[in-house]
């Protein structure tokens, strides 16, 4: 009678296994079911410049991944009309990668989830078919304007102090002396910590600048869809820049107490550093830069505490020009070779 019972809940347990990967996924179509992840799709892609204006003739490239080709990526092509309108067919599991490149431009990256942009109660595969069937997606292609060198270095160094204020010079990559080669004192950062293991520290920052139109202002992309590979727009603001910013970390064995333990990519910033006012206590003269990704400080051992931050900025005076040349650092030497404009 045992063996008769479990017997009969097995294949309970079957039916119902059955039952719900059916529903999980597989759509009907027709008179018969189909695996929702080898369906058809159809994308539109417009793309227009940072002014809103349509791109002819450039290249789009999508990827897609799907297990009946063997684990096998396809690549798919076309190249926008003179409307900037390129459409691209295939066949995917649930999405589609893709690049958007042109000569004079900056290129665009992103991927389009077929899956997650179904109409809110439908299903997102009817008939072998992903839906909404052909939507658009418009993309930016940020013009190359007017790229410049600059002073760009992506900073990994140890605070030479815990607890007081030591300065950074931006122009020389370095800290002020006594600490480094440094003379100018363009960002102040005041870093402290506690480290009692590596899932129980926290740190703290402080940056702050020593003139009084000195300052950072924080951005975030400003790309429709995908990532433009000019993250800032062209020029700093005039205004805007606040003198004094906090970072603060926590890694607990609490979870509900951690904080800001993973870096924050969208956050960016611009920075306008060594401002001079004239007699009329009005700007005068200043240098504007950028910063891509956060700000950061963290224990790199037990007793030391580093500071992390990626900066361009402009060797002119005045100049609010912040699209960087790349391959045209001013600072020399392959350690300072900077992947981003």
């Amino acid at each position: 009678m045992s063996i008769m019972r479990t017997a009969k809940l097995l294949v309970l347990l079957i039916v119902l296994s059955i039952s719900t990967f059916v529903s999980a996924r597989y759509i009907q179509s027709g008179g018969e079911y189909k695996w929702a992840g080898y369906a058809d799709a159809k994308i539109t892609f417009r793309v227009i410049d940072q002014d809103g204006q349509p791109v002819d003739g450039a290249r789009v490239k999508g990827w897609v991944f799907n297990p009946k080709y063997k684990d096998e990526t396809r690549v798919y092509q076309g190249q926008t009309d003179q409307n900037g309108v390129c459409v691209m067919k295939c066949e995917t599991i649930f999405e589609m990668k893709y690049r958007i490149e042109k000569d004079g431009y900056y290129f665009t990256r992103g991927e389009y989830d077929f899956r997650a942009s179904a109409p809110g109660g439908k299903k997102a595969v009817v008939d072998g078919k992903w839906q909404p069937w052909n939507p658009t997606e418009t993309i930016v292609l940020k013009e190359k304007k007017h790229p410049i060198p600059m002073y760009a270095k992506s900073v990994k160094s140890t605070c030479p102090e815990r607890g007081k204020p030591v300065g950074y010079d931006l122009m020389i990559g370095d800290w002020v002396a006594p600490y480094g080669e440094g003379e100018v004192s363009d960002m102040i950062f005041t870093v402290d910590g506690q480290h009692s293991s590596l899932n129980n520290r926290s740190v703290s920052m402080k940056v702050e600048f020593s003139n009084e139109f000195d300052g950072l202002q924080e951005f975030k992309r400003i790309d429709l869809n995908g990532h433009s590979q000019l993250t800032s727009s062209y020029l700093a603001p005039l205004k805007g820049y606040l003198q004094e910013w906090s970072f603060r970390k926590v890694v607990s064995p609490d979870m509900g107490k951690r904080f800001n333990t993973s870096p924050r990519e969208d956050l960016n910033f611009y920075i306008r550093v060594r401002t001079q006012a004239d007699d009329e206590g009005e700007l005068e003269r200043a240098y504007y830069g950028k910063i891509y990704g956060d700000i950061r400080s963290d224990f790199r051992d037990p007793s030391n505490i580093g500071v992390y931050f990626k900066y361009y900025l402009n060797p002119t005076p005045n100049d609010r020009n912040v699209e960087y040349k790349l391959r045209s650092n001013l600072f020399e030497g392959r350690d300072n070779y900077i992947g981003e404009p």
